[in-house]
């Protein structure tokens, strides 16, 4: 928890795991995170917490980064997964660090439980049918998060485009909910387009109430009379 902010891609990965639940039971989303540019670099859905769906995530993550990772930190809860026999040994065999918090005080593994809470309350809104669904869902969801979420820590870049650069976007903690678009003018658009709906909605109304203080007067002077609906 004391160790340096990481200046570049690879240098700390951060790991946790969540449930999703789907009609046939809960499955569990392990996840791999650069703590750098928050691009999760490895996922894997599985249904039971073995060793082995953990694993997966971890070999998908060490497959993308290849050699760039050797000699990054890998940090983690004290999970009975992240502390096996088998989990140690692929983290020796990839030469990464082990890191590990104090206990299970989540605030120092607060960035992993973050994405984990991005992914779920704005991308997998749909209650998949099984774990077949729940992989293709989650595929999509780091899909969408990776390559189009900007992040206010990164400068309103998204994780992809900071992995890539590989270097400090010098962006702000991030607070709150964040737009779901590409690109800052494509935030500005959203803006945009949002009060001009507003505005037209307005204009709207305004003509109607017109439209119903004249009809009175106009009913007096044909001597007709007006029936008006309201939707």
């Amino acid at each position: 928890k004391d160790a340096p902010k990481p200046t570049a891609p690879n240098q700390l990965w951060v790991r946790d795991i969540t449930y999703l639940p789907t009609r046939q039971g809960t499955v569990y989303l392990s996840l791999v995170t650069d703590a750098f540019s928050r691009r999760i670099v490895g996922h894997h859905v599985h249904a039971s917490l073995h060793t082995t769906g953990c694993l997966a995530a971890l070999e998908r993550a060490v497959r993308g980064a290849g050699r760039a990772a050797r000699g990054g930190v890998h940090h983690s809860d004290r999970g009975s997964q992240y502390a096996s026999d088998a989990y140690q040994a692929a983290l020796k065999k990839a030469k990464l660090r082990c890191s590990m918090t104090d206990g299970y005080d989540c605030y120092q593994n607060a960035l992993a439980e973050r994405v984990n809470g991005i992914l779920k309350d704005e991308f997998l809104l749909v209650l998949p049918d099984d774990l077949a669904q729940a992989r293709l869902l989650v595929d999509q969801a780091v899909h969408l998060y990776n390559e189009e979420r900007p992040h206010l820590a990164l400068n309103y870049l998204t994780p992809n485009q900071v992995h890539q650069q590989g270097k400090s976007p010098a962006g702000k903690s991030e607070r709150g909910l964040c737009l779901v678009a590409a690109s800052e003018w494509q935030a500005s658009y959203f803006f945009l387009a949002t009060g001009a709906a507003f505005l037209a909605a307005g204009a709207a109304f305004l003509a109607a109430g017109a439209a119903f203080l004249a009809a009175p007067a106009l009913g007096a002077a044909t001597g007709a009379s007006a029936v008006f609906f309201m939707f």
